[in-house]
């Protein structure tokens, strides 16, 4: 019995080479975090674009005595419609492996956390929690050095 069919049959413990993985493919460590990354934007911009419509047809849910940082609730709601929106899109964007996706994900990560600075007085563990996974998104799309 040859080597490789050996290491296929056991697979515990076995290390695989280059050769077990189809031409053009490589999967590395990053390329999970690009994945995670990818995820993450499509379930942050769909909260984002929930708090937008919760904000634009039911303003009571925040209470009568809102204060947010900048503009009204009104703005604040059609605000997070379209950078959640611009979100899900860049989120299956980076599905594709696409580097416009990399950039656009880390400009509207960083838009985004500043965004949550607006409401952090409405909710503010809502907000920090929002803020803390943008900043691990931005982390998983910067650091990745590998570029298709």
């Amino acid at each position: 019995m040859s080597t490789s069919t050996r290491q296929g049959m056991s697979g515990a413990g076995q290390g695989y080479s280059s050769a077990d993985y189809p031409a053009g493919t490589r999967s590395t460590a990053w390329s999970g975090w690009v994945i995670f990354a990818a995820t993450m934007l499509v379930l942050v911009g769909g909260f984002t674009f929930i708090d937008g419509l919760v904000a634009l047809f039911n303003a009571g849910y925040y209470g009568a005595h809102y204060n947010l940082l900048v503009g009204n609730l009104q703005a604040w709601g059609w605000w997070n419609l379209v950078v959640g929106v611009l979100l899900i899109a860049t989120g299956f964007g980076l599905f594709s492996g696409s580097i416009w996706a990399r950039i656009v994900g880390i400009i509207l990560t960083v838009v985004n956390a500043l965004a949550q600075l607006t409401i952090i007085a409405i909710f503010p563990i809502w907000a920090l929690i929002i803020i803390s996974v943008d900043v691990i998104v931005i982390y998983a799309l910067a650091v990745n050095r590998e570029i298709e």
